[in-house]
């Protein structure tokens, strides 16, 4: 019987975070920030230089939606339709409109929401491997 046991065992494969996976977080918070500073220096000069308020929004957006719409392309290929593709939508709907600050102000709370997302999920991923790292190497 204990054979047949030890025969159904499988060896428990370790979980290999790359250093892309590890730091991805980081490079979104330094894309977040950039949307924040770029969109309160729109805010900023919307009253006094509308064409440079302008400019720092397009600059707000372009570095806010950067992974939002990585996301949302690879979601649309496999038809997928959820809160990333209505993002993708909203914003330059916002701009259209000429309600920039608005934009900014929802790709901020986004871009900071993924952020947040992802190194949440990067250490959660850490503290199941060190779990399993102290487990033992094979189940039954």
């Amino acid at each position: 019987m204990l054979e047949s046991q030890s025969s159904c065992c499988t060896p428990v494969k370790p979980f290999r975070e790359s250093l892309a996976e590890a730091t991805l977080w980081r490079a979104m918070a330094w894309r977040c920030v950039g949307t924040i500073i770029a969109s309160v220096l729109g805010w900023w000069w919307h009253d006094r230089l509308h064409s440079v308020s302008t400019a720092f929004f397009m600059v707000g957006y372009l570095l806010g939606a950067w992974d939002l719409a990585k996301t949302a392309w690879s979601d649309f290929q496999q038809k997928i339709f959820d809160t990333h593709f209505l993002m993708i939508l909203v914003v330059p709907c916002t701009a259209a409109i000429g309600a920039w600050g608005e934009g900014a102000l929802l790709l901020i709370l986004f871009s900071l929401s993924a952020v947040l997302e992802s190194y949440a999920l990067g250490r959660t991923h850490r503290a199941i491997h060190a779990l399993l790292h102290g487990a033992p190497k094979t189940h039954c």
